[in-house]
């Protein structure tokens, strides 16, 4: 039993823009993915809620692709860096420490054994955590292929365009992504996150 065929059942796969809160409203970039994917806070909260357990923050989507399970975590920062007054890197920091990554993603695993578990039985466990796994987060920042070259380059700018703050918040955020341990992890822009599934 997949994961995928639970979850088919009672959920209906959406495109990833139309969980990004800014872009279900109004989609602010010209591709418009295409991968659909499970709402996987909604799987959570709704497993939670039947078994009475205590909530937990999950993973924002969930898709299989071929034999890998591939939790999705989007992070925006377009908004966060248009509202935020006398932006910084200090602030920009500050929000990259409230992403608590891992666990959002053990949530997300204990999620999936749970369900898992409750259809085919104790052995599924062991069978999803053999499964291949990876950890992707999604951000509707341009991701450029080497930031700290890029930052080097433009210190003396730092303050004067929207790109060289993005860059300071590809780079924070990598380092949070980088902390998740146990799984392939994949760092990506929206814009690029349905060529991961070709």
């Amino acid at each position: 039993m997949q994961i995928k065929d639970i979850l088919s059942r009672n959920y209906v796969e959406v495109s990833l823009c139309a969980l990004h809160h800014p872009c279900s409203l109004v989609r602010s970039c010209i591709s418009g993915g295409s991968k659909v994917v499970f709402d996987f806070d909604q799987v959570t909260k709704d497993y939670r809620q039947h078994k009475k357990m205590p909530s937990c923050a999950s993973v924002d989507a969930l898709i299989e692709n071929k034999d890998t399970i591939c939790f999705v975590e989007m992070k925006g920062w377009k908004d966060f860096l248009d509202h935020t007054a006398n932006i910084s890197e200090y602030k920009i920091q500050k929000q990259a420490a409230k992403y608590n990554l891992a666990y959002k993603l053990s949530c997300s695993i204990e999620t999936c054994i749970g369900l898992l578990c409750d259809e085919a039985g104790v052995g599924a466990e062991s069978d999803f955590l053999s499964t291949s796994k990876c950890y992707i987060v999604v951000t509707d920042i341009n991701i450029q292929q080497d930031p700290l070259i890029s930052l080097a380059s433009n210190l003396n700018l730092l303050a004067e365009t929207a790109s060289d703050w993005e860059t300071i918040c590809w780079k924070h955020l990598k380092e949070k992504v980088e902390q998740v341990k146990g799984m392939k992890t994949l760092f990506v822009s929206c814009r690029d996150f349905d060529s991961l599934f070709i």
